[in-house]
Parts: C-alpha cells; structure tokens; sequence
C-alpha cells in the first residue's frame, strides 16, 4: 500500500527535498486550480512551482481541478483551459475532477453523474491523460453513478480507519490532517487501493 498527499497554494511553499528524503511520500496529487461557470477560471498560485520540483525529483505526479461548473459547455471550456495550463506535461497519475461544491447538488444525480461521465470521455479523447473523479462517500452514494464511469478512476475521501465505498477505486483519502517535516501547513494522506 503506496501513502501520497495532495497540496495545494495552502500548504505554502513546500520543500519537496525534504518530502522526497523522508522515505513516506510515495506520489502526489497537485491542484491544477478551480472551474467556473462564468470562465474566470483560477490557477492555483503554487502549481507550477510545485509540478517542476516534483517531477525534477522524480516524485510521481497527478493533478486535480476543483469544479464550480454545472452546465456541460462551461465544464468543457473549463477542462479546455486546463489542458491547456497542462500542455502535454507528463504526469504519472489520473487528472481529477473534484466533484464535492454544495451548488452543484441542485442539478441532480443524472446532471452531476452526465457532467462526470463528459469530463471523463472529454479528457480520453482530447488527451493522453488518465481521467478521475474525486468525491467524498455521500458524493459517491448519492450524487453520482459511478457504475457509468467505466474509463475514469475513482478517487474516494472518506476520513475514517477504513474505506466504506462498496465500489472499485484508486485512491482513498482518508485524512485532512497529516503533518510533514517540509510543509508548514496540514495536507491529507491518500492510499493507493488494494484495487488499483
């Protein structure tokens, strides 16, 4: 069982000499940064400073995007803008699709699961990258049918001892609260699945 974090510009400027010398870090998710409706999309403040020492240390990488869309052409020009921050970099793990803002529950399970299954087949077809979708354990039950997500990975937050989610996933994240010598703020721990 692999143990990664995820980061992003509140973790500050993390020293990811330390982090690769520790021996805990296996991999890492960065925040690419966050979609929205009206297309002011935001690039997260720390992604390039964190994607270049990363991969300069041979720290296998993945990305997420955090959405704010609920229509599928503001997601698709969001995802655009984020292939395009991308720009064929390499990346060793899935680009994920954070799937967990309050505004979208209205839009319903058949919306929400539409809007995932676009992400995923826009980021198969547009790109050599491994598409995901990162929901918490109410997410997955309620708000999305993953069993229609056959080409994406699933990425599970759930900050409890063990995993509940009952279906196939990738990574789980099961703390918010890890503390690791070379970043000054908290991150949260994933695991590689026994299913992956």
């Amino acid at each position: 069982m692999k143990i990664g974090i995820d980061v992003s510009e509140y973790q500050s400027v993390i020293d990811w000499n330390k982090i690769k010398n520790n021996n805990t870090v296996s991999f890492v998710i960065l925040k690419l940064g966050n979609i929205y409706d009206n297309q002011s999309n935001y690039l997260d403040s720390k992604f390039e400073y964190n994607y270049k020492k990363c991969i300069a240390l041979n720290i296998p990488t993945g990305v997420y995007i955090y959405n704010y869309c609920n229509t599928l052409d503001n997601l698709l020009s969001g995802i655009n803008w984020a292939l395009s921050i991308l720009k064929k970099r390499h990346l060793d793990l899935p680009v994920f699709l954070d799937m967990e803002d309050s505004s979208l529950i209205p839009e319903g399970k058949n919306n929400i699961t539409s809007l995932c299954l676009n992400f995923c087949n826009f980021i198969t077809q547009q790109s050599n990258y491994i598409p995901g979708i990162y929901a918490n354990l109410n997410w997955l039950n309620n708000y999305i049918d993953t069993q229609q997500l056959n080409n994406c990975k699933i990425w599970v937050a759930q900050y409890n001892s063990s995993c509940e989610y009952k279906g196939d996933y990738m990574l789980w994240q099961y703390t918010n609260s890890a503390k690791l010598y070379g970043i000054y703020r908290q991150c949260r721990y994933e695991l590689f699945s026994r299913q992956f």
